[in-house]
């Protein structure tokens, strides 16, 4: 266990200092995500209507590029502030669902971003309820203009890969993950 422990600390140290560096490179400047402005709504759909229930931002970091484009971002979601209707919300917010008693943040990593104009496509790793799957979210960016980012974007994701089975089998295990995130910094 000991040695184990080592070799994975001997190959995460090099891991960080990049990231650290990339994050100090010259030319890439750093935007903080506006938590008051940026939303995430999930919603899943059925025979008969949908449910839906939104959440915050907590925090994250986006870093740019000497020319603008996206290198690397890592966001944080408050699914403790998971808002929605009676029965939505006792569902999402518990065990079957988001179980936001045991796991109060979403988390994203990006590990691959394409920008052509306004067109973006960022995949990377979604963390909920502990559990860590690919996902990729698609839509539009504007800026960096000014010090502020801001992107639309969306995936639909098989919610059930990170344990989310509530209102299953009446819900679809497919989920529209819908996100309004904004920036600013770009220092």
């Amino acid at each position: 266990m000991m040695l184990f422990r080592a070799l994975t600390a001997l190959v995460a140290l090099p891991l960080l200092l990049f990231a650290a560096g990339l994050a100090h490179a010259e030319g890439t400047k750093s935007y903080s995500v506006d938590a008051r402005s940026s939303t995430l709504k999930f919603t899943a759909r059925s025979m008969v209507g949908s449910a839906s229930a939104t959440m915050a931002f907590k925090g994250g970091t986006i870093v740019t590029g000497p020319t603008g484009q996206i290198l690397t971002a890592q966001i944080v979601v408050d699914a403790a502030s998971l808002s929605g209707s009676g029965l939505v919300h006792n569902q999402l917010a518990g065990r079957s669902g988001f179980d936001i008693a045991s796991h109060p943040e979403i988390l994203f990593r990006a590990t691959e971003v394409t920008q052509r104009g306004s067109q973006i496509t960022i995949a990377g790793e979604l963390t909920m309820r502990g559990v860590t799957q690919p996902s990729v979210f698609a839509g539009t960016i504007s800026g960096p203009n000014a010090g502020l980012i801001a992107l639309t974007m969306s995936a639909e994701l098989d919610r059930t890969k990170w344990g989310l089975t509530a209102g299953r089998p009446l819900y679809s295990r497919k989920a529209k993950v819908a996100i309004q995130l904004n920036a600013a910094g770009g220092a």
